[in-house]
């Protein structure tokens, strides 16, 4: 199949793409001064037909809804709910919006808002909710404002209400188990949120129950390195993060205790070296990693490190450093790979125990970069797929064979395509 060209304008220059949290929609995040946040419709949603579910298709659309804002830079999404950390530059400042963004949220003139913080001094953060409209808030380092560092990085956390009453301070430079210097990198499963630290991987738990906060430095196992990206899923109770470099991935089991580094560890060597990872989206049994020698890899993480198959999809690469490279994108029982040199995107199926090469897609019209699926949350394809029996999908999952409700799904997936509406481009 082919992608009509004319999607191709609609998403330079390149931004960052992220879907909302009901993944009807995606947000275009165009970092710079005059920053400007792009929602668009991914055009695919259900219709109940009684019995069972219809899915209805329409052409991905750019709502009028904007948001804008000083150097827009994370974009976190979850339970409802979307909230950008907006930068700023060393001469003005920081700040956070967060707004309901399910589909029938985004259809009005205006955003409703559901917290406002700032302004604070220019810096790298993030923000995001943590449940019970209570939210995380990175604080800046004050040498980064005055010029005594280069570094924009946060120094550690509060815990906000949406009065913006402070509940928690972890920005406490005397405590380790209450700071994150040089912050870089934030993830969560449940209560437990874990952010990227330079001595560690800081974890906060809030327990949204009972008000309660917490945190602890879960102190790295080697030195030298760090922690700056993870990943999650929200049916999965293990979070991934990746160390580097040279790049290791490690796991960790959202509770209480540490991760072992015998067991959770995944060194790479250099010349195979981790460019972007990600958890099959339905229900994560399945992590993905897209090395530079060109092998898409698949684990199973929930007890340790379980390899499941390696398929080779592209020719060795540089990842990152201003080059065009190809990007891993984690779709529905199967992933997509943007390839900028060839000018297309590579849809690669997502099997229990394979890998296996799907369709090709020709964008002969740009060449893409990263991008995002869009179009139905995880428990609505699900719901497509098999109806409303979970019983149903279980069977599939467990079953030796392949069942009529897998094979449903994996077709399901076709549909699921026209939610690959946003792809971020390389210059021509």
């Amino acid at each position: 199949g082919s992608v009509p060209a004319k999607l191709g304008s609609v998403f330079s220059p390149t931004p960052a793409i992220y879907a909302n949290s009901d993944a009807s929609h995606v947000f275009l995040n165009h970092r710079s001064e005059t920053g400007i946040v792009r929602i668009m419709h991914a055009g695919v949603s259900l219709e109940s037909h009684g019995e069972h579910l219809h899915i209805d298709l329409k052409d991905p659309e750019e709502l009028s809804l904007k948001v804008e804002g000083d150097m827009p830079t994370h974009v976190t999404s979850t339970k409802g709910e979307t909230t950008i950390f907006f930068d700023g530059r060393r001469d003005s400042s920081s700040s956070v919006l967060s707004f309901q963004d399910t589909a029938d949220k985004l259809q009005g003139s205006s955003l409703a808002r559901t917290f406002e913080y700032g302004p604070m001094d220019p810096q790298h953060g993030n923000a995001g909710p943590m449940g019970n409209n209570v939210y995380f808030v990175s604080q800046p380092n004050p040498e980064y404002k005055t010029g005594l560092t280069d570094s924009s990085l946060s120094t550690g956390f509060h815990i906000i209400d949406k009065d913006s009453n402070l509940l928690y301070d972890a920005n406490n430079a005397s405590d380790p188990d209450r700071s994150c210097p040089l912050y870089h990198g934030h993830s969560n499963y449940g209560e437990y949120h874990v952010f990227g630290c330079r001595d560690g991987i800081l974890v906060i738990r809030y327990i949204a129950a009972t008000n309660a906060v917490s945190s602890r430095l879960m102190r790295y196992h080697d030195s030298g390195r760090r922690t700056g990206r993870f990943f999650s899923h929200e049916e999965q109770p293990v979070i991934v993060a990746q160390h580097s470099a040279p790049i290791a991935l490690i796991r960790w089991k959202a509770g209480p205790d540490n991760y072992q580094p015998s067991r959770d560890v995944l060194e790479f060597e250099d010349t195979a070296s981790p460019c972007g990872a990600a958890f099959e989206k339905v229900d994560g049994d399945v992590l993905l990693v897209l090395l530079t020698n060109g092998t898409l890899m698949s684990y199973d993480v929930s007890s340790r490190w379980t390899y499941i198959h390696s398929l080779p999809v592209v020719p060795a690469f540089s990842c990152g450093g201003g080059n065009a490279y190809p990007r891993l994108i984690a779709g529905y029982n199967r992933a997509f790979l943007s390839i900028p040199e060839d000018r297309i995107v590579q849809e690669i199926e997502v099997w229990p125990t394979r890998l296996e090469l799907g369709r090709k897609f020709d964008v002969s019209a740009i060449r893409p970069g990263g991008g995002a699926v869009a179009g139905l949350s995880s428990q609505a394809a699900k719901i497509g797929a098999c109806g409303t029996s979970a019983s149903l999908y279980s069977d599939s999952k467990s079953g030796a064979s392949e069942t009529m409700a897998l094979q449903r799904f994996k077709l399901y997936g076709i549909a699921l395509l026209a939610g690959l509406v946003a792809l971020g481009t390389y210059a021509p």
